[in-house]
C-alpha cells in the first residue's frame, strides 16, 4: 500500500527533530516538530516530542498541552504519561504528577522511566517504602540504569539503612566511574581513611581535575573537605571549601541586590497594621508547625525531637505553603499585576483558600493518621513570609531555630546546598544572615504574642529536657520521654544532618574549630556586630 507523501514528510521532519533533540538542540527541535505536525495533525508520536523540547526550553504549560494533545490521540501512549508527570512535576502539581506517573505503568508496567520517576514522587511525599519498591523494580528491569541507582541509594540513606545505601552508592560509583558525584555521597556514609578506595579515588580526580566539567570539580572539592574535615586535617579541607564555593558562586544566578529589595518590601508591607486589617479570615486548623530559620541552624534536629513525639508528624522540607500560595498568585497574574501588588492586595477570602489549599497539599503525605494533632513543616525559607502564613493559618505556631551566627554561617559554607544561592561567597552569606536576623526581629515585634518560640542550638545541647518540655508547651503536647531518645526514631530524614540526628546529642557539635581570621573577614565584616557578639560567645 502507497504511503501518504505528506505523512512521508512528516515523519521524516520529525526523525529529524528527534536526532537535533539528541544534540540538545530544542530550539532546532522544536521547530522542525512544528514542521512535521503542520502536515500531520494527528502525529501523537511527535506531540510527545515536541513536548519534551518545550519542556527542556523551560515552556511547562505549552509542553502539557503538547503531552495532553498526544494523549487524546492516543491515550494509551504510556511514555507520554510519564512525560507529562515530568512536567507536572515542575509545576508543582505532585499528586497530578503522581498520578500521572501511576497511569503509566497501569499502562506499561516495565517502563523503567516511569518506575524511577515514580519512586522520586513517592520520596517527595514521605513513603519511602513504597518509593525504593518503585527504585528496586528499575534496577531489576535495567541493572545499568544509573540515575535509578543513584535514587534508591537517596532513599535509603533518607531510612537510615546506611550499610545498604553504602552499597548502593558504590554500585553508582561502578555504573559511572568518571563521574565525582557518586564518590562525594559514597563519602558521604563511609568511615575514611587515607587508604580507603574511595579517599584514593577522590584524589585521582584531584590529580586531573583540569579535565574535569565544572560541576564535577565542584564535586571534588566539597567530598574532599568532607573527607579531610572527617580525618581531623581542617585547614587543607577549608582550602578546598573555598575553592568549591568559588566555582559554584560563578555558576550560581544569585541575585543580592533583589534578595535584599524582597527583604526590604517584606518589612515594608506586613506591618502590625497590615497584619491586623488583613485578619479574619484563613484556615483555623490548629494541625501547623512551621520550624524557620537559616540552614544548618539545628532545625532538623528540633523536627526531630518534636516527631518523636507521638501525637506529631514531621513533614520535612515540604514547599507546600510556597505552592499554595503561588497557586493563588497565578489565579491573580491574568490580572496584570506585579507579584508584589498580588501579594500586599490579598483579602481575607484570600487567605481562607490559601490555608485551605495548604491543608489540601499536606494531606498528600503519607503517613499521616487522626492522632496526630500537629504536623512540622521545616521549610526553612518560609521566614520570608511568615506574615502570611500567620494570615492563611491563625492557629499555626512557628519555632524559630537559632545557633551562634558565625557557625551558622560557616556551616552552611562547608555543605554544597544547591538551593541556598547566597551561601557560596562569605560577603554575601553574612549579608544575607544580618538580613534575615532583622526580619525575624520584625516578625517578633508585629506577631501576636506566643505564636512565635525562638530556640537556640546551644541551649538545646545544654539542657535538653528543659528545651524539649518549651517546644511541647509551645505546641500544646504534653510532655513524652520519646522526645528526648529523638536518635531511635526510624522516620526519614532528607536534609543534610541525617546522619547527625540518628545520634545523641554531643557538646563537640556547637563549636567548630575556626578557619584563620583572615580567611573569614568577609563573613566578618558582614556580620557587623552579630559576628563580633558571636565570636566573643
Amino acid at each position: 500500500m502507497t504511503r501518504n507523501p505528506t505523512d512521508l514528510e512528516a515523519e521524516a521532519l520529525s526523525a529529524r527533530a528527534d536526532a537535533l533533540q539528541q544534540l540538545r538542540r530544542y530550539a532546532e527541535a522544536l521547530a522542525a516538530y512544528d514542521a512535521a505536525l503542520a502536515l500531520k495533525s494527528d502525529f501523537a508520536a511527535a506531540w510527545n516530542n515536541r513536548g519534551i523540547a518545550l519542556h527542556e526550553l523551560g515552556h511547562h504549560e505549552a509542553a502539557l498541552a503538547s503531552y495532553e494533545r498526544a494523549l487524546s490521540l492516543q491515550p494509551d501512549f504510556a511514555l507520554a504519561w510519564n512525560n507529562r508527570g515530568n512536567t507536572l512535576l515542575d509545576l508543582k502539581d505532585y499528586a497530578a504528577a503522581l498520578a500521572s506517573q501511576s497511569r503509566a505503568l497501569q499502562l506499561e508496567p516495565n517502563l523503567v522511566e516511569a518506575l524511577n520517576n515514580r519512586g522520586n514522587l513517592l520520596r517527595h511525599f514521605n513513603r519511602h517504602a513504597e518509593a525504593l519498591e518503585s527504585y528496586d523494580r528499575a534496577v531489576a528491569l535495567r541493572p545499568d540504569f544509573a540515575e535509578a541507582h543513584t535514587n534508591r541509594a537517596h532513599a535509603l540513606r533518607e531510612m537510615n539503612r546506611i550499610d545498604e545505601a553504602r552499597e548502593a552508592y558504590q554500585t553508582v560509583v561502578g555504573l559511572v566511574p568518571d563521574r565525582v558525584g557518586p564518590y562525594r555521597k559514597l563519602a558521604s556514609v563511609t568511615r575514611l581513611t587515607y587508604d580507603h578506595p574511595c579517599y584514593l579515588a577522590l584524589e585521582r580526580f584531584a590529580g586531573r581535575r583540569d579535565q574535569l566539567s565544572p560541576q564535577d570539580r565542584i564535586e571534588l572539592h566539597f567530598a574532599l573537605a568532607d573527607a579531610l574535615t572527617q580525618l581531623g586535617a581542617d585547614e587543607p579541607a577549608f582550602a578546598h571549601v573555598l575553592q568549591g564555593n568559588a566555582l559554584q558562586r560563578r555558576l550560581t544566578g544569585y541575585d543580592e541586590a533583589a534578595t535584599m529589595a524582597r527583604y526590604a518590601w517584606v518589612r515594608q508591607t506586613f506591618t502590625r497594621d497590615h497584619l491586623q486589617a488583613c485578619a479574619g479570615g484563613g484556615d483555623l486548623s490548629d494541625s501547623p508547625v512551621f520550624i524557620i530559620g537559616m540552614p544548618r541552624s539545628g532545625s532538623t534536629l528540633i523536627e526531630q525531637v518534636l516527631a518523636s513525639h507521638p501525637e506529631v508528624y514531621g513533614a520535612g522540607e515540604y514547599e507546600a505553603f510556597s505552592d499554595a500560595l503561588g497557586e493563588c498568585v497565578r489565579g491573580k497574574a491574568g490580572e496584570g499585576l506585579a507579584e508584589t501588588a498580588i501579594l500586599g492586595a490579598l483579602s481575607a477570602p484570600d487567605f481562607t483558600a490559601i490555608g485551605a489549599a495548604y491543608e489540601r497539599r499536606i494531606g498528600y503525605l503519607g503517613g499521616i493518621g487522626r492522632a496526630h494533632r500537629r504536623v512540622v513543616d521545616k521549610t526553612l525559607p518560609n521566614f520570608m513570609q511568615l506574615g502570611l502564613i500567620h494570615l492563611a493559618l491563625p492557629n499555626a505556631r512557628f519555632i524559630h531555630a537559632r545557633r551562634n551566627p558565625v557557625e551558622t554561617c560557616l556551616s552552611c559554607f562547608s555543605k554544597l546546598l544547591g538551593t541556598a544561592s547566597f551561601s557560596f561567597e562569605l560577603g554575601e552569606l553574612g549579608r544575607y544572615y544580618a538580613a534575615y536576623d532583622a526580619l525575624m526581629a520584625h516578625w517578633r515585634a508585629v506577631l501576636p504574642a506566643g505564636v512565635l518560640l525562638e530556640v537556640d542550638y546551644e541551649a538545646m545541647v545544654g539542657d535538653l529536657p528543659a528545651q524539649v518540655r518549651r517546644l511541647l508547651a509551645h505546641c500544646g503536647l504534653a510532655w513524652d520521654p520519646a522526645c528526648l531518645a529523638f536518635e531511635r526514631n526510624p522516620r526519614p530524614v532528607a536534609t543534610a544532618s541525617a546522619l547527625q540526628v540518628r545520634q545523641p546529642l554531643y557538646s563537640g557539635a556547637v563549636r567548630r574549630r575556626r578557619p584563620a581570621p583572615e580567611l573569614i573577614a568577609a563573613l566578618m565584616a558582614a556580620l557587623g556586630p552579630l559576628g563580633s557578639a558571636a565570636a566573643e560567645s
